[in-house]
């Protein structure tokens, strides 16, 4: 192949690719997670859109929350969140949150907190510069001036602060001074200030376990007809089928027995006789008559 074909065709394709890349549109970028709501919103219970400088909003139950928007309980309040992880949040009042990616981060108050279980990597929670570590547990997370508290009421959770790092097991709690290792110790009894909701399983997928039946009805489909219905839901069988005597012979030598077959009423019955009597003895009686 001639040299002097082969240069101009070599940029005739570097050109081509080029512009074809500058034409490409750029990847979609991911959009920010929505799984996370508010569940119940008892009382005064605002949100603030991610950044911090908007204003801070009523919320109301069924609330779709962003990474990164900040959920504050009045006094007096309570309010439950459902995160993207599974992880349900009960808020103290007076408590406030900010949901980031990685988990939730307790800026103050009291948190109720029932971690789902993950298979790869426990759920995470802050609050300030400590770290939470929970799967398959409950525990509760508090924070007032600057110090932090963790109870385990289910389960175990993983602690780690600046000053050092402990797992609390089920019934301890680890207290964490600002700079200073946790502290653990025994507690035999734990005011449960959420009224009851630390007795249920509020992670997802944690529902209890029952026995019933389920109906369902398809109103796309027409209503069986009556006779239909009937032929559909049961068979029936004649009565000589099941072991009842035959009618005596219906020939005209036999005027007489066919007339006392039939009774009084001077109709054949097409499921047998209609005398209460058992079978047995209307045929005695049939059988001894005149």
């Amino acid at each position: 192949m001639d040299r002097r074909l082969v240069v101009p065709c070599l940029a005739l394709s570097l050109a081509s690719s080029v512009l074809l890349a500058g034409c490409g549109e750029p990847p979609p970028k991911k959009s920010p997670s929505l799984a996370s709501r508010i569940e119940l919103a008892a009382g005064n219970v605002t949100v603030q859109q991610p950044g911090g400088s908007g204003p801070w909003t009523q919320a109301i139950a069924g609330l779709l929350l962003r990474h990164g928007t900040s959920v504050r309980v009045g006094p007096g309040d309570r309010a439950l969140i459902r995160l993207d992880d599974g992880s349900g949040v009960f808020l103290r009042n007076g408590s406030e949150v900010t949901l980031e990616p990685d988990g939730l981060r307790l800026a103050a108050g009291q948190a109720w907190i029932d971690a789902p279980v993950r298979e790869k990597e426990p759920a995470s929670y802050k609050a300030g510069d400590v770290s939470i570590s929970a799967s398959d547990a409950g525990l509760d997370i508090k924070r007032q001036a600057g110090d932090v508290e963790v109870y385990v009421a289910r389960g175990l959770a993983v602690v780690a602060a600046p000053g050092g790092r402990t797992e609390v097991k089920t019934g301890e709690r680890a207290v964490i001074k600002a700079g200073k290792a946790p502290a653990l110790s025994p507690v035999r009894f734990w005011e449960d200030w959420t009224g009851g909701m630390a007795d249920r399983r509020l992670a997802a997928g944690m529902g209890g376990t029952a026995s019933g039946r389920i109906y369902a009805l398809d109103r796309a489909r027409p209503a069986l007809p009556r006779r239909s219905w009937r032929s559909a839901t049961s068979t029936w069988a004649s009565p000589y089928a099941r072991g009842w005597p035959a009618p005596p012979s219906t020939s005209a030598s036999s005027t007489r027995h066919r007339r006392r077959w039939r009774g009084t009423t001077g109709s054949p019955s097409p499921r047998g006789p209609r005398s209460t009597a058992s079978p047995s003895r209307s045929t005695t009686c049939s059988s001894t008559a005149r």
